[in-house]
């Protein structure tokens, strides 16, 4: 299995999640997903006494769609994602009540999502590859490390990272994540704990519950109905404030046209997020509107991520006569095949 990393760390405080529960469209088969037990040399160096897994995802329900005999799957812990880290992070870094620190690493999980149509491939040129290329397949993580004593948490860092796989996503998907969580715990041995405890910069659960609280403050969660228009933007779904309000909407075949009219004047939309019929959200993906179904705190739909085509050319055309030659012939077909996709809440892409 071969790994390529990018990744960064940044000092934060982070939210913690509450779940509202909406009926999800059903895939057909489950992944189940089993982290193998690891121990490093490093834990002897950490001495943490107790762990607490944050499960502060967008939505709860799952980590990743995989496509699965012409259907779909989805990815997901049994029987829940807390239970399943609290026993990998208990085995790997050894936590051990008996320790004299009597601290706590509290761990909070923000995104582990698997895809495979993570980013687009970039060649040895540095060039990013068009969709009839491929996507890479891997994972996305984002986890915040705090440290508790008493009553009281103090920030450690930020593991942002995306991670890339040369390989079969739905083979490896074991090893992959737990990549990713080794990989997001080595800052933390660079840490001198005792010094950690020392500072003077703590904060109190009420004080995470209220920057948690502000990730979901937008209207597009809270209104009571969704504004009928066209979205410019991202920006323009979550704040429910579609700018164009005048519009047509027509079905195509390989991409769907959407009419703005606005000063006496109509026009063919292009690069919008989405739009609102005033009941139903869809959005613009590879210029097809496919509509959103909210989960928890994120928004999900069944379409697709580009438009691949396929051009080669025909060894055989039909004639009178029957099947010929024709080497000159060039054919394209495109891939229309649908795949579940989940709505990135904080930057609009999808996975």
């Amino acid at each position: 299995m071969k790994l390529i990393l990018v990744s960064f760390f940044i000092l934060m405080t982070f939210p913690v999640f509450t779940q509202i529960n909406t009926p999800l469209l059903k895939p057909i088969d489950h992944k189940q997903v089993k982290l193998k037990k690891e121990i490093t040399e490093l834990a002897s160096r950490i001495n943490i006494s107790w762990l607490t897994i944050l499960d502060s995802r967008d939505d709860t329900t799952n980590i990743g769609y995989t496509p699965y005999n012409e259907s779909v799957g989805i990815y997901e812990f049994k029987p829940s994602l807390q239970t399943e880290l609290t026993t990998w992070f208990s085995n790997y870094l050894r936590i051990n009540e008996q320790n004299k620190t009597e601290t706590t690493l509290l761990v909070n999980i923000k995104k582990l999502r698997l895809s495979n149509e993570i980013s687009p491939i970039i060649f040895e040129n540095g060039h990013a590859g068009q969709p009839k290329n491929g996507w890479e397949k891997g994972i996305i993580t984002k986890i915040e490390y705090f440290l508790q004593k008493d009553s009281f948490f103090i920030p450690l860092y930020r593991f942002d990272s995306i991670i890339s796989l040369k390989g079969n996503l739905y083979r490896n998907a074991d090893d992959l994540i737990s990549m990713a969580l080794k990989l997001s715990l080595d800052k933390l041995s660079t840490f001198n704990l005792d010094a950690v405890l020392s500072s003077n910069k703590k904060i109190s659960i009420n004080d995470i519950i209220r920057v948690n609280n502000q990730k979901y403050n937008f209207p597009i969660y809270t209104c009571s109905e969704y504004k009928k228009g066209v979205y410019k933007n991202f920006d323009e779904f979550k704040m429910n404030t579609p700018s164009l309000v005048d519009f047509d909407f027509m079905k195509g075949e390989l991409g769907d046209i959407l009419n703005i009219k606005e000063d006496n004047k109509i026009y063919v939309a292009r690069d919008v997020w989405g739009f609102c019929d005033g009941k139903n959200l869809y959005i613009n993906s590879s210029d097809k509107y496919s509509k959103l179904v909210r989960t928890g705190y994120s928004f999900y739909f069944i379409g697709m991520k580009a438009l691949r085509k396929r051009a080669f050319i025909d060894p055989l055309k039909m004639t009178g006569l029957g099947f010929v030659n024709n080497t000159n012939e060039r054919i394209t077909k495109y891939d229309l095949n649908k795949q579940y996709y989940q709505v990135d809440m904080e930057t609009g892409e999808v996975y």
